[in-house]
């Protein structure tokens, strides 16, 4: 659409009397195109000054309105043309700015349930980038929305409760085609048990975990490092992969049989028993071991001295590299001779290595 210059009477022209309010002059300045008038006056540049002046609060949100004036007078350029009746006291005001336009994003909302059915207020939960580097934690409203660019993600839950801790791993998060909403709810988690072949045995440390493979080879790690299995549970969250998939369950633990005292110190017979599902993220997790599946290691260490505390670590992984976190050791007087039986068949599994320490 082009602009009608005919108000104006020629180019820097007045409009004539009878079209204007007794109280209203007018004056236009050139044109500036087809789409542009050059005017002048208080209603043209009281909107700039404000646009500035908000530039500048954004910036330094606890100056003063005197100070933000006091700036824009300072930093204005004089204008050597008009006299300050038609300019002001300060000149020109020029801002510099720029527009940084959103890259293709999407919402991704993440909602916390409890085993009991209400809102979860206790956890922790981390989206990490598939396709890029990001990564980004939750652990305050329970239902979140996060804004996040076009791509993959893995998203990594724990909810905790009385009694009971829940991981929730959704492995792939597809954002690439629209928003997506994960429900993460405590409820779908099933519990983790394992059963040792000595029934007297009790637990000494126990891991459920996963190790997620993000952007860039970066592994990361989430889960629960506690003393027994009791109250533990976890689910897969959406469809599992169907092939290997960027993340990785790690269940496992050390058991001890206890001596006439109930004391783990110098215990007899020790089980180490770790199980890894690369590319996959268990719904629960229960096993009964038996002697059969087990391999018996016997460990006999010596000492220059009787009595010498030190004790015992092991230590399983991959073929691909990932292994388990916590390797909590008996305590063992030496010199000793024990039986300490590790899993043999447990998926996974490509070694498992004891190891003695000596602590005084």
């Amino acid at each position: 659409m082009r602009l009608d210059h005919s108000a104006c009477n020629g180019v820097g022209g007045r409009q004539t009397d009878s079209e204007l309010r007794p109280s209203e002059t007018r004056r236009c300045r050139p044109p500036v195109g087809d789409l542009y008038l050059r005017m002048s006056g208080t209603s043209m540049a009281t909107p700039h000054v404000t646009g500035a002046a908000t530039v500048l609060k954004q910036q330094h949100p606890q100056w003063t309105p005197q100070r933000l004036k006091a700036v824009l007078m300072a930093s204005a350029k004089h204008n050597a043309g008009p006299d300050p009746n038609a300019q002001g006291a300060g000149g020109e005001v020029r801002v510099s700015f720029s527009v940084e336009r959103e890259v293709e994003s999407y919402d991704l909302t993440l909602v916390h349930t409890g085993r009991d059915g209400a809102a979860a207020t206790l956890f922790n939960t981390l989206v990490q980038g598939l396709d890029a580097d990001w990564l980004e934690g939750v652990s305050t409203d329970s239902t979140t929305t996060l804004r996040l660019p076009k791509g993959r993600y893995t998203i990594d839950s724990a909810i905790i409760e009385d009694g009971a801790a829940t991981q929730l791993v959704q492995p792939v998060v597809d954002l690439t085609a629209g928003p997506s909403t994960v429900r993460l709810d405590a409820r779908l988690g099933r519990p983790v048990r394992i059963t040792v072949p000595d029934r007297t045995a009790i637990p000494v440390s126990a891991e459920l975990s996963t190790r997620e493979h993000v952007f860039g080879g970066t592994t990361n790690l989430g889960g629960f490092f506690t003393a027994s299995f009791d109250g533990l549970f976890s689910a897969r969250i959406g469809p599992d992969s169907s092939g290997p998939g960027p993340v990785t369950t790690v269940v496992g633990g050390r058991w001890a049989r206890p001596g006439p005292g109930g004391s783990i110190v110098d215990s007899a017979e020790t089980y180490v028993l770790y199980w890894f599902h690369e590319g996959h993220m268990d719904s629960g997790f229960q096993r009964t071991v038996t002697k059969s599946d087990l391999a018996a290691v016997t460990l006999d260490v010596g000492s220059t001295a009787a009595g010498v505390e030190s004790w015992t670590d092991a230590a399983a992984s991959t073929a691909s590299g990932d292994e388990n976190l916590i390797g909590y050791g008996v305590p063992l007087h030496a010199p000793f001779t024990r039986a300490t039986a590790t899993d043999a068949t447990g998926g996974a599994v490509e070694q498992t290595v004891i190891r003695a320490y000596r602590i005084a």
